[in-house]
């Protein structure tokens, strides 16, 4: 469908196309923009946020969700920490943690959550 997602200011875009991008109003349709790699009309769907994820929210999320994909089990592990959730058996927890990909990390007694840098390099590169 040709749809750019969600843009702001700081979107990269070529800078012929984030201006005109900029520039329109909810449902407008721009006139024909040169950028180096030709000629475009774009067309405004939504302006903000609220009505962009009302709209689009399964796309977000998806969209999200590919480029991050360690982001979903973070914030459930946040969630279980914020809530007190502990494991009696920490066997159960290593091997929970290694299956949502989750290695902690103890500084200065507190905890920070960090995506497992080997799965990161795993799933770039070769095409794959």
């Amino acid at each position: 469908n040709g749809s750019l997602g969600l843009a702001d200011a700081s979107t990269q875009f070529v800078p012929e196309f984030l201006e005109a991008s900029m520039l329109l109003e909810e449902g407008e349709v721009s006139e024909w923009i040169a950028t180096e790699f030709g000629y475009h009309m774009i067309k405004c769907d939504a302006v903000g946020y609220e009505k962009l994820s009302a709209k689009y929210e399964q796309e977000i999320f998806t969209g999200i969700l590919t480029f991050s994909p360690t982001i979903e089990p973070h914030a459930i592990w946040e969630k279980a920490q914020e809530l007190g959730i502990s494991f009696s058996n920490p066997e159960i927890e290593v091997k929970l943690k290694e299956y949502m990909q989750i290695d902690l990390v103890e500084e200065d007694a507190t905890t920070e959550i960090t995506a497992d840098p080997k799965q990161d390099t795993e799933n770039k590169g070769d095409g794959e």
